[in-house]
């Protein structure tokens, strides 16, 4: 069987992202790639073979009628809703947020080339930042910025030492970046399952209407 076009990718991609709570929602599936895989995996099986899903008049438009392979597809988005719903977790948009501030920050340390070795084998959790090449350093001139704007505690920026600081920020980013996404449990999760099998199922149609442009 062929492959799914960049343009039929990317219009899938886009169903999944908003079938799956959108940007900027209060919740998300953790593994967002292979969620659209999967998203278009059905459709594009669904376009090669399935046949119609909806019935379209003779200029392409929906009649509102459900296709001969309406029936069919149904049931496979329902079964890849609830397999998408057990991946599903809480997002805390702040929580994410803050982190991005706190990594546009950090990306602006500088430090000499030893203390970021002893940074690279000291630092403990994900490394979210290397600190760039300087004979010098900006360390506590980036971590003053931060505690400014209730970023990091006050106490990192008086350290002193460069390498204890780095490794305090990204302590402090690795504690915030930990409570961006929270686990649901069984029972949570199922309740979006609704909400992911609807925007699964409609969300095709645009995606059918695209590529049948694109193929004219």
């Amino acid at each position: 069987m062929a492959k799914a076009g960049s343009g039929f990718r990317r219009a899938a991609g886009a169903v999944t992202v908003s079938a799956t709570g959108g940007r900027g929602g209060k919740w998300t599936v953790w593994n967002m790639r292979e969620a659209k895989e999967e998203v278009t995996r059905l459709y594009w099986n669904a376009y090669r073979r399935v046949g119609n899903v909806f019935e379209r008049d003779s200029k392409g438009n929906l009649t509102g009628e459900n296709g001969p392979g309406y029936d069919r597809f149904m049931d496979q988005a329902e079964k890849l809703a609830y397999k998408l719903a057990g991946d599903v977790q809480h997002v805390d948009r702040e929580a994410e947020q803050k982190y991005r501030d706190m990594q546009r920050w950090a990306s602006r340390i500088t430090a000499s080339e030893k203390d970021r070795r002893e940074f690279d084998i000291t630092h403990t959790g994900d490394k979210n930042f290397a600190g760039r090449s300087a004979s010098g350093n900006s360390v506590t001139d980036a971590a003053r910025q931060m505690a400014q704007r209730g970023l990091i505690p006050h106490e990192i920026a008086e350290i002193g030492n460069p390498v204890n600081m780095m490794n305090a920020i990204n302590d402090a980013m690795n504690a915030v970046k930990s409570e961006i996404y929270r686990g649901m449990s069984a029972r949570e999760q199922q309740d979006y399952v609704s909400d992911i099998f609807t925007g699964i199922l409609y969300g095709y149609a645009g995606v059918e209407s695209g590529e049948n442009r694109r193929r004219r």
